[in-house]
């Protein structure tokens, strides 16, 4: 009888003990199932929350830009004349002007085109004072641009060698070479290696930065298959390298002539804005290289030259109009309208108080005022 009910309880502490492994299982099953059911809800609700918070600040960014955007039209209508007033003619003795670049002076450097044997100084970089009076001339293969000092920084050749320099320096390391000249003398500021040519340089009035836009040749099957590549060096003002900047990836069929110059300039923002010849289009990219907007001239005209105001306007230079952009690379207006058809503007520049300089292909460098008096 003992073992009959000692049976039973074993059996009952079995059925007990499958009773509460199941009903653990079970307990276990459903705090996994609404843990999981929290997490995906809690998940589901972070998302939700970061979506509606990537919206907001979108809306956000979107309506801080319109309302810089009306913030800089109230400001352009308000710093901007009517229409660009002539203030000066400076007729130089050379029969066409290729670029030009101020000096707080009162002075204008001048890069003549190479007309090859046509002109005895052709390829010459000339510095004429108001009256249109030579002060200076020197040869140089350009381009060119003055630096924050006032100094002139411009494309030299790998031979131009400074008159300390090592005569016995292996010449098959170096290409091009910026030269920096002051008053007093011209010194080596930086070299390019062997496989680059330097086709556009510019000077930061707000640090010095020197940016210059090179082209690279690299030999592929043989020395008349060439590859070439384009990039951005920025230099600081003493000719230290910063960092090289790429462009090839992230514009669009950019393509020189290996004689064509091309134009670069910075804004205030920290974009970089280049262009050249044959290439119809002005790009801007942030300091970085990241593509920011295109602009090109509605009949598909080819930009002569750009440059920026103290604004952050973008000035570009065709031969017939010369057309006024925000810091977007959006159309303004057209400041200047060329209504003779023989002449054609060459290339432009701003001075200290912000007149345009603009230079033609007749010899002639026109000045004008398009802001108003602060």
């Amino acid at each position: 009888m003992e073992d009959r009910f000692t049976g039973m309880e074993k059996k009952q502490e079995g059925r007990l003990s499958a009773l509460n492994n199941n009903i653990e299982g079970r307990l276990i099953g459903m705090e996994q199932k609404i843990e999981g059911l929290i997490h995906a809800r809690v998940s589901a609700l972070e998302e939700n929350i970061k979506g509606t918070l990537s919206r907001m600040e979108e809306k956000m960014e979107e309506k801080n830009s319109k309302m810089e955007k009306k913030i800089q039209h109230g400001l352009d209508r308000l710093i901007l004349l009517p229409s660009a007033i002539p203030t000066l003619t400076i007729d130089t003795p050379v029969p066409n002007i290729k670029q030009i670049s101020y000096v707080k002076s009162g002075r204008l450097w001048v890069l003549l085109p190479d007309f090859g044997d046509d002109y005895e100084d052709a390829g010459e970089i000339i510095q004429v004072d108001n009256n249109g009076n030579v002060k200076e001339k020197f040869y140089s293969s350009g381009p060119f641009c003055v630096s924050k000092d006032d100094a002139l920084l411009y494309k030299s050749d790998w031979f131009d060698k400074d008159e300390d320099e090592d005569e016995d320096e292996d010449e098959d390391k170096y290409g091009d070479r910026v030269k920096k000249k002051t008053s007093e003398i011209s010194t080596t500021l930086l070299k390019t290696k062997i496989s680059e040519d330097m086709i556009g340089i510019y000077s930061s009035f707000v640090n010095g930065h020197i940016l210059v836009l090179i082209k690279t040749s690299t030999v592929t099957e043989s020395p008349w298959q060439q590859h070439f590549s384009y990039k951005i060096t920025r230099y600081d003002e003493n000719g230290r390298k910063i960092e090289d900047i790429w462009i090839n990836d992230r514009i669009q069929g950019w393509r020189f002539w290996s004689s064509e110059y091309a134009y670069i300039t910075e804004n205030k923002n920290g974009d970089i804005i280049i262009s050249g010849g044959k290439y119809t289009t002005v790009v801007g990219m942030d300091r970085s290289g990241e593509h920011r907007f295109r602009y090109s001239h509605p009949e598909n005209l080819t930009p002569v030259d750009i440059c920026t105001d103290k604004y952050g306007h973008i000035l570009v230079a065709f031969t017939c109009s010369i057309h006024l952009l925000d810091e977007d690379g959006a159309f303004q207006k057209i400041l200047l309208n060329n209504a003779l058809s023989y002449i054609k503007f060459t290339c432009l520049c701003l001075d200290d108080k912000q007149n345009i300089y603009v230079g033609n292909n007749r010899g002639i460098v026109n000045v004008y005022k398009y802001l108003k008096d602060e």
